[in-house]
């Protein structure tokens, strides 16, 4: 699975626990009050998109591995009438809990790297007001280390585990006296 992917699924997974009274989804791109419509009945709910990357740059003892800001964008949108907060103030709290979670968070994957709020934003406006929702924004900053081979199968020739057996214990009845596994590495052909 790409790695992009897995960032994303354990940011929902994270905002969903720490706000399970909101629906928690990924999301295509950038929301914007002209998509609460098309996209959005549910509220209070909370989307999370990749937007981009920024600054890649070639990683890695192969060059193929890959150096860059996740810019991810986290979309927050309540309603009146839900709980005894106002869809003002629900919206206010949700995006403060998220930026506290966000600070410093890896999300549980090795390929991240300690994330950084780059801000948030109110997108208040007429659309939204006619609509009776609060909408904001909200971007994390987060550098991750994409491995390039971490969808990739093996070459032919790629030893993928490697277990010692040392004789005369070896062969089936003697499966537990081995040493491994050790990390496979490429192999000439014999």
């Amino acid at each position: 699975m790409s790695q992009l992917i897995q960032l994303r699924d354990a940011v929902v997974d994270a905002i969903k626990a720490a706000l399970p009274t909101f629906g928690v989804e990924g999301h295509l791109g950038r929301f914007s009050a002209a998509d609460l419509k098309t996209f959005l009945t549910f509220a209070p709910a909370v989307r999370v998109a990749v937007l981009g990357l920024r600054d890649p740059t070639a990683a890695g003892l192969t060059g193929e591995d890959l150096d860059a800001t996740a810019v991810l964008g986290i979309y927050v949108v309540t309603k009146d009438g839900v709980g005894k907060l106002t869809r003002d103030t629900a919206a206010l709290a949700a995006v403060e809990r998220i930026l506290r979670l966000a600070i410093g968070a890896r999300w549980g994957l090795a390929f991240a790297r300690p994330a950084q709020p780059g801000g948030a934003q109110n997108l208040f406006s007429g659309e939204t007001l006619t609509a009776g929702r609060a909408l904001w924004s909200i971007e994390i900053n987060q550098p991750v280390a994409l491995d390039g081979e971490a969808n990739a199968e093996p070459p032919p020739g790629f030893l993928r585990e490697l277990y010692i057996g040392v004789a005369p214990r070896i062969g089936a009845g003697h499966e537990a006296d081995y040493f491994g596994p050790i990390a496979g590495r490429e192999v000439a052909d014999a």
